[in-house]
């Protein structure tokens, strides 16, 4: 019991004192935040909403393997707003520039969400200033600013409720240092924009039309020019993007087609048949694999191959299968269906026995 309560204080030091280090002479200069979880170069901060954690901010770190509460008190117990990691599971759209967390917060006093940010361990908050939209999924954060795409309900004029069949959505970049929202895609009512990430200065996102398919688009963030790499055709989910690949459905003459888009060369490819009835995609230089949801609760997963093929490499079912959130170090990092009753869902598994379709997940606890 000591000994392991003395690996924990000494993944706690480990992880405050080199947080924002990493290897030699690296430091997190940009994070993305995709529904509940934080991707930084180093780690994985994971909102976990579940009981008897519901709420706490949880941290996943690359190089020294520990897992736990963000939180550097000693004898904490997790339990209460005094807690940082309590604390920051109720703000949402977190993410990392250097050694500071950004987030938004809803101000009961001020009726309005916020910006704002605070040292690693939680000290030293300050509120950077307001900011009015809703309805952020995906947040990119980088050189002192974050990206977001929003969609905020109209007001209805006779009954004066929001109208949730109703909204206006548009890309912002909201600049940390000056407290300014600067428009990068102009508003649009009842459709509405999604942002996936970027490669350098090619931000991808996607128009929703209100017809449910979306029109595939990347913007330079340095000079505002903005091309469409699939001219008007229509898109549709799912998508996954990391690093320089990006992969949709293409929609022509009601049929599908899984399509992939290199930002490196800026040229686009059919993959394989098979992913066009896929799920859910995983799609990055280390690993490319689409899901297929069959009836009973089954799961295919293909990996997509080199020369174009696709090889079946997992069949699963609800309680073994996992979303892969990121692959590393030859690790594979996923999380179980989100049910509200598991205690902690995050695992890791080696990348050889993810693709031999083993099932050997080591659960991520503290």
């Amino acid at each position: 019991m000591h000994l392991k309560k003395g690996i924990l204080l000494l993944s706690v030091f480990l992880l405050f004192s080199g947080c924002g280090k990493g290897q030699e002479g690296t430091t997190v200069t940009e994070s993305r935040l995709i529904v509940g979880c934080t991707f930084t170069e180093e780690g994985i901060l994971y909102n976990n909403p579940n009981p008897p954690f519901r709420g706490k901010a949880e941290y996943l770190d690359y190089q020294t393997g520990a897992y736990m509460p963000l939180c550097d008190k000693v004898n904490c117990l997790h339990d209460n707003k005094e807690c940082f990691a309590v604390y920051l599971g109720k703000a949402s759209n977190i993410g990392r520039i250097g050694d500071k967390w950004y987030y938004l917060m809803f101000s009961f006093e001020e009726e309005m969400p916020g910006f704002y940010s605070c040292d690693l361990n939680g000290q030293n908050e300050r509120k950077i200033g307001n900011f009015e939209h809703s309805g952020l999924r995906t947040c990119l954060f980088f050189d002192d600013s974050c990206v977001t795409a929003t969609r905020t309900p109209l007001l209805d004029a006779e009954s004066g409720e929001w109208d949730a069949d109703h909204s206006v959505s548009a890309v912002y970049q909201y600049h940390f240092d000056t407290g300014e929202e600067e428009l990068l895609r102009p508003e649009i009512e009842d459709g509405y924009y999604e942002i996936y990430g970027k490669y350098g200065d090619q931000l991808v996102c996607r128009e929703i039309k209100k017809e449910g398919y979306g029109i595939l688009e990347v913007l330079d963030l340095e000079t505002g020019e903005l091309t469409r790499p699939l001219g008007d055709a229509k898109t549709q989910g799912p998508v996954s993007m990391n690093g320089n690949f990006f992969v949709c459905k293409l929609l022509e003459e009601g049929s599908l087609r899984a399509v992939e888009l290199d930002l490196k060369s800026g040229e686009w490819s059919e993959t394989a048949p098979e992913l066009a009835e896929a799920s859910a995609f995983f799609w990055s230089p280390e690993l490319k694999t689409g899901t297929i949801y069959e009836a009973g609760n089954r799961y295919k997963t293909y990996q997509y191959l080199e020369d174009g093929t696709c090889k079946l490499i997992r069949e699963e079912d609800d309680s073994t299968y996992r979303n892969v959130f990121v692959v590393r170090d030859e690790l594979v990092i996923g999380e179980s269906y989100r049910d509200m009753e598991a205690q902690f869902r995050m695992a890791v598994q080696k990348k050889d026995d993810y693709l031999a379709g083993k099932n050997n997940w080591t659960v991520l606890e503290y």
